[in-house]
This record gives C-alpha cells, sequence and structure tokens, in this order.
C-alpha cells in the first residue's frame, strides 16, 4: 500500500514523503539513506495523500477517501 510519513535531517529539514505502493520498511531503508535522521510513519493506503501548492498527489489507485487526521505546516 502506498505510505505517508514525516522524516527530517540532523539539521532539522523537514521531508513529507508520500510512497508508491511499498512494504514499510522498503521505505525507512530509502529515508535513511537519503539521509534522514528520523521519521514517522503516517498512515497508508487510500489515506496516503500529500495536499500541496493547490495539488492532491496520491499514489492510490482508487478515489481519494476522506481523511479524518492530518498533519498541517505552513511555510513562509
Amino acid at each position: 500500500a502506498p505510505l505517508a510519513g514525516v522524516a527530517w535531517t540532523k539539521g532539522g529539514k523537514p521531508w513529507l514523503p508520500v510512497s508508491d505502493p511499498t512494504p514499510p520498511g522498503a521505505l525507512a531503508r530509502a529515508l535513511l539513506s537519503l539521509g534522514a535522521w528520523n521519521a514517522l510513519r503516517m498512515d497508508g493506503g487510500g489515506s496516503a495523500q500529500l495536499w500541496g501548492k493547490g495539488v492532491l498527489r496520491s499514489p492510490y489507485q482508487g478515489s481519494p477517501r476522506p481523511v479524518v487526521s492530518a498533519l498541517a505546516l505552513y511555510l513562509e
């Protein structure tokens, strides 16, 4: 299933990954190889969505479903 997460570098740079369908361990290994210092897995399947700059990004093949929890960041 697609996965969503939050990761950050030692310097504090945030990442908000949404993966193609993949096992959780594969996403963790990919983030570590890219330099993530720590990460949290959020949700998977149809709930793994990212809204940025007015565009919904979701690797889920079905219709988007309601999401009951979210992480919102406002960057200036």
